[in-house]
Parts: C-alpha cells; structure tokens; sequence
C-alpha cells in the first residue's frame, strides 16, 4: 500500500529541501555556480588571509540569508496553495447547498 502525502510528512519521509534539484530544471543554474566559483577562487588568490576571512564571513552570511529566504518563499507558497485549496472547495460546497435550493 501507498502511503499518503500526509502519512509520509507525518513520519519524516518528506524533504522539500532536499528534493529540489534546480540543475534538473534550470539550464542556468550550473553555468551561474560556475561563475561563482571561479569568481571565489580569484577573489581567494587576490585577498590577504584577513580579507578571505571577512569574505568568507560574507558568504557565510549571503548563504544563511538566501536559505532563510528560500524557506520564506517555500512556506509562503505553501500556505497559498493551501488557500486555493480552501477556496475552491469552499465554493464548490457553497454551489452544491444554492443549487439544492
């Protein structure tokens, strides 16, 4: 038997985050990782230890904020999905009682 959606969320076997891959669905995002990493590799040959220090720091932060973000967006998504949802049925119930009238 299958489990549900919601069986699988309830027993920890459901990993958003884990389960997007945007090199699977975005050509651009592979090329746009390269060219980050090549600009850290220039940026790490040019800067003196102190300054790979702050921009690592840097870039430490920059990965928490756009995570933060990303958790932000997956949440906001999810709540309005789940608006829809309500809506729609709502309606459907609402024309279902007017049209027994």
């Amino acid at each position: 038997m299958n489990k549900t959606i919601l069986q699988q969320l309830f027993d920890g076997e459901i990993f958003p985050s884990e389960n997007i891959n945007p090199t699977r669905t975005n050509p651009e995002y592979h090329k746009i990782n390269h060219i980050i990493s090549d600009e850290i590799n220039y940026f790490s040959d040019i800067f003196s230890e102190k300054d790979i220090e702050r921009f690592n720091k840097f870039n430490e932060a920059q990965n928490l904020n756009s995570g933060i973000y990303g958790e932000e967006c997956f949440t906001y998504g999810f709540r309005l999905g789940a608006s829809l949802l309500i809506e729609i049925f709502y309606d459907i119930n609402n024309h279902r009682n007017t049209d027994s009238d």
